[in-house]
């Protein structure tokens, strides 16, 4: 019989219902669910995906990298579309941490 913080712990990884889920492996899959939402997002927008990793460093649990852009001309008529794209990036990863 699980106990009641071991059934939540289940309930919040969505990963593997079936067995008990440690609190390192809820991170983990809530860590990779987060960094996915960001490369998918990034993706959506045409950005290159880099590398996208769960490997904890220093000061993070997880991180994704884009590629380097081409710069186009008339980038600076497209700012507004960049900014609202880098910041569709940047939530993508709590939104889909939340699901």
């Amino acid at each position: 019989m699980t106990k009641p913080a071991e059934k939540n712990l289940n309930d919040q990884a969505g990963c593997e219902r079936d067995k008990v889920v440690t609190a390192a492996e809820s991170m983990a899959c809530a860590t990779a669910y987060h960094e996915a939402g960001h490369a998918v997002m990034a993706l959506s927008f045409g950005c290159p995906i880099k590398k996208v990793t769960i490997v904890p460093g220093r000061s993070w649990t997880g991180q994704y990298r884009l590629g380097v852009r081409e710069l186009q001309k008339g980038r600076s008529a497209n700012a507004k579309n960049l900014l609202h794209a880098a910041i569709a990036i940047l939530f993508s990863g709590l939104h889909a941490e939340a699901h």
